[in-house]
């Protein structure tokens, strides 16, 4: 009985696009889940794609203690910055179906999220053995939830333009 109620609880919280047991699948369902797999190669493109910003922003003020990083730490970092935005935006329940046509609840989502990441990433970098400079954590902490922000912007309004050309288009009955 518990390991039923695990069970159904986890599945609920896999996203839509990895759970296959669905009575119907049409061509909607295929379009929903095509579209949620592109929103989260989005969401993990703009985090990675703020945190190498915000570094190059940092590089260009010529602010702080000029510490300089190679690409392949910048990318690791970068990488752990996505992977933990896409996990975070999945608990959070961005990536279930249905979500709401006025976004508030999803910018509400991703602000929450884009905070507990760099609530959760930048206490961790400062104590690592590296030297983090800190203007370049005030950096990522404001360009993170901004190109998430943007990159959903840009999806909805893609998703948008699908649905005036009829693409996509739930029926109400």
């Amino acid at each position: 009985m518990a390991t039923s109620r695990v069970l159904e609880q986890t599945r609920e919280s896999i996203p839509d696009l990895i759970c296959n047991d669905h009575p119907t699948f049409t061509v909607r369902n295929v379009f929903e889940r095509i579209f949620t797999l592109f929103e989260m190669i989005g969401d993990g493109a703009a985090a990675f794609g703020s945190v190498w910003v915000s570094y190059g922003i940092y590089r260009a003020s010529h602010l702080g203690r000029h510490i300089e990083y190679g690409p392949e730490s910048i990318a690791w970092f970068a990488l752990v910055v996505a992977i933990s935005m896409l996990i975070v935006l999945d608990l959070a329940g961005s990536y279930r179906l249905g979500n709401g046509l006025l976004r508030i609840k999803e910018t509400e989502r991703v602000l929450k999220a884009t905070l507990f990441v760099a609530a959760l990433l930048l206490p961790l970098a400062f104590l690592a053995n590296e030297s983090f400079p800190r203007l370049w954590a005030v950096i990522i902490f404001f360009a993170l939830p901004a190109f998430v922000l943007l990159e959903k912007q840009s999806l909805y309004s893609l998703l948008r333009y699908l649905h005036k050309r009829g693409i996509g288009v739930r029926k109400v009955v």
